[in-house]
């Protein structure tokens, strides 16, 4: 936990405390103000000049053990100093809070002294600080913007390297790990060296672009729509879908050896695999105190009640009231009577917090309470809860249901808990001790069967390397590792609860509860691919066509969290009843991809709709076609410019009237039993085309013949084979075609 102030004063002192009474003569048992500064397994300690050995602490009743053998020579009286020996100067500060007139007395430790001077400050030479309550003690962290100083009277410049070049912009020494960056803006550009290849440019103006070391650009990706996204290299990829207007240019291109190019006769299965996101339903909960960073805890009254309380750095912390749906605040504050450190739960109708109260000069006793209030305010009672000894890490709140229940790590990393009587405290079972956990702060704690199908003990933890919650057997025997899952989005959990269907996180600093989803089958990795279809109205799941299952992605799935599937846009063509109108998304695991049989249908989504959006998941449900079901129509084509010029479908048919027309042409025949008319072909040829003419429908008493062939036209002429005369017209079949 951290505070910010102001240093008003810096002092030093001797480590140790004051006699708390006299002390005869031959006393072996030394009564102090505070012990906390002696070693509990012994030392050496001093008393009016006299150094004297002592073999234990006791830091409940400050009273500290010589060794029998070297026993207080010379009587010694209440207010005598009662040094660590040998001396250990400490450094103290007295910090006023964010809050004027609120000053605590914090240590100083020893790698910041150079930087806190001793002394009392005027207002405009108050150093701003940080201060770590995360022990038992108040500390000083960190001196906000303050250089360290050199305490003498001389420096000899001349050992000093020379500074050149010395740029405005900021150069960081090294390397820069970018989960530390968890905000900001950039507001001009970020880039890297040059190291004779060229660089890497971020910023708010160009976007983001690879850079030659002439400054040219390999990579343009543009943060506006005044210049196009443009790469000058080479691009090696296994997918690429373009969908309109892809042109290609030059005098290099080629469709490599044993590469096909298929044109599709109708709609065919996707070749773009669907598109994967993973995320957390969450809220942003209003800040009125601006605090956020300081809340703890979780407890879920309704859907539109939850409350949290927040350390305001004053004696008492307070309860906050939100609706959990929009994340407004209900009503006003209610101030608290302890440090709310260890959260709040919600029971039975009232609300119980867990919180701190300290005494001593550097606030080092330190005392546990559970208050209980009700939902006006009102305090109720309360109860002091006994951390296990030696304990440093913060305690977590929450309920079983029927008790209250606590959990903590005791000093050598293990994690217990035990439950409590809400209204008198007592203690109502034996302390569950769990597995080893190591140096952290219990959140919240809660034991129930939930949606996990048997009852578990489920904590969320403050100080784990990755945030997550974890859930053990009630018998504290085993971690469920099956059952746990990480913190949404690596946020810092203030508190958790139960709503009765989901589990919720407030996230410490974000402001903003997190909605966990079912999704627990987590059997890694996950398959997603996706088929497209003409939907029907006889079902949800029946498509009147469909394609078979196209490229799958693999991808691994987070515990609670949602999946959202986005497939590639549906392929646009002539509308028409075998026109695709929608898609399915099929989802599978395995180390390798799937079978077919092993893909299962789990969404079909209304006509036109490309994204899902899954909260859980079964891998049940159909499985995808092994063949297409849709009709060969509108198929793929190659076309000229000219349509007319050049045309190949997927069907098979191949239209270049430069080379090759044909067609049909009704000849009318007079009663000389003859008759003839021009055919002009409709693309003219370049040369005369060779001409193959014959009769049609069956009318086979005459005999077509051509004559004036030219690269424009022809005259067909039927005759009777008889020389019968009649009037009629004749139907005639032309190919005409060059080599």
């Amino acid at each position: 936990m951290l505070e910010y102030g102001k240093v008003v004063e810096v002092s030093e002192e001797l480590a140790g405390s004051s006699l708390a009474g006299d002390v005869a003569a031959g006393a072996t048992l030394l009564p102090v103000v505070e012990a906390s500064d002696f070693d509990e397994r012994g030392g050496q300690l001093s008393i009016n000049g006299e150094t004297l050995a002592y073999s234990a602490v006791d830091m409940e009743s400050d009273v500290i053990t010589l060794d029998a053998v070297t026993p207080l020579t010379a009587a010694a009286v209440e207010g005598d100093m009662v040094a660590i020996y040998p001396d250990a100067p400490v450094r103290s500060a007295l910090v006023e809070l964010e809050y004027p007139g609120d000053a605590v007395l914090v240590r100083v430790p020893h790698h910041l002294s150079s930087m806190l001077p001793l002394g009392i400050r005027e207002a405009e030479q108050q150093e701003s600080v940080t201060l770590d309550r995360s022990s038992a003690m108040w500390v000083i962290q960190d001196v906000i913007g303050r250089p360290a100083t050199v305490q003498g009277e001389a420096v000899d410049v001349s050992t000093l390297d020379p500074v050149e070049n010395v740029s405005p912009d900021y150069t960081y020494p090294g390397d820069i790990t970018m989960t530390q960056v968890q905000g900001g803006l950039i507001s001009s550009v970020f880039e890297t060296p040059d190291v004779g290849s060229g660089k890497m440019r971020l910023s708010d103006i160009f976007g983001l672009q690879s850079l030659r070391s002439d400054g040219s650009a390999r990579f343009d990706l543009p943060n506006s729509d005044d210049r196009a996204i443009s790469i000058d290299a080479e691009i090696i990829t296994n997918r690429f879908t373009s969908l309109d207007e892809f042109a290609l240019r030059g005098v290099n291109n080629e469709i490599a050896k044993d590469a096909v190019v298929t044109l599709q006769r109708g709609t065919t299965q996707p070749i773009t695999p669907p598109s994967v996101s993973i995320s957390w339903d969450s809220i942003g909960v209003d800040d009125p105190l601006n605090l956020s960073q300081y809340w703890y805890g979780l407890a879920w009254v309704s859907s539109t009640s939850a409350w949290y309380v927040v350390d305001t750095f004053g004696a008492n912390g307070a309860l906050a009231q939100f609706n959990p749906t929009t994340g407004a605040p209900v009503g006003l504050s209610y101030s608290v009577g302890v440090e709310p450190l260890g959260g709040v739960t919600y029971l039975g109708g009232n609300l119980y917090v867990l919180g701190s109260r300290t005494s001593g000069q550097f606030g080092q006793i330190v005392k546990w309470y559970v208050e209980r209030y009700n939902a006006s305010g009102t305090k109720l009672g309360e109860w002091q809860y006994l951390p296990p000894a030696g304990a440093t890490k913060r305690p977590g709140i929450g309920t079983d249901g029927a008790n209250i229940q606590i959990g903590q790590v005791s000093s050598a990393g293990q994690l217990l808990w035990n439950f409590y009587n809400p209204t008198t405290g007592a203690w109502t079972g034996a302390t569950t001790f769990g597995p080893t956990v190591g140096n952290v702060h219990v959140s919240s704690i809660m034991q129930g069967t939930f949606d996990l199908g048997t009852s578990r003990t489920v904590v969320a933890f403050d100080g784990l390397a990755q945030p997550a919650v974890r859930v053990y057997s009630n018998d504290g025997s085993s971690y469920v590792s099956a059952n746990s899952w990480p913190a949404a989005a690596s946020s810092t959990i203030a508190g958790l609860a139960w709503d009765g269907a989901s589990f919720r996180s407030l996230a410490r600093g974000a402001a903003r509860l997190f909605t966990y989803s079912a999704i627990t089958n987590t059997a890694n990795p996950w398959w997603v691919g996706n088929t497209w279809r003409r939907s029907d109205a006889t079902g949800p799941d029946f498509a009147q066509y469909e394609t078979k299952l196209g490229g799958a992605r693999k991808f691994t799935m987070t515990r609670r969290a949602n999946l959202t599937v986005s497939t590639a846009p549906i392929p646009s063509g002539a509308a028409g009843p075998d026109a695709a109108d929608s898609m399915t998304l099929y989802l599978g695991t395995g180390a390798a991809q799937p079978t077919n049989a092993n893909f299962f249908r789990r969404a079909t989504p209304a006509a036109g709709v490309t994204s899902v959006l899954f909260s859980t998941m079964d891998f049940t449900g159909g499985n995808p076609p092994t063949a297409g079901t849709f009709p060969n129509a509108n198929p793929a084509r190659i076309i000229s410019d000219d349509p007319a010029l050049l045309t190949i479908d997927g069907n098979g048919s191949i239209t270049a009237p430069k080379k090759m027309q044909c067609g049909t042409l009704t000849v009318p025949v007079s009663a000389a039993a003859a008759g003839s008319t021009s055919l002009v072909f409709p693309v003219p040829f370049a040369v005369a085309p060779a001409l193959t003419v014959t009769t049609a429908g069956g009318a086979t008493q005459y005999y077509p013949v051509h004559s004036a062939k030219s690269a424009t036209s022809a005259t067909i002429t039927v005759v009777h084979r008889a020389g019968t005369s009649a009037t009629t017209t004749v139907t005639v079949d032309w190919i005409a075609m060059v080599p």
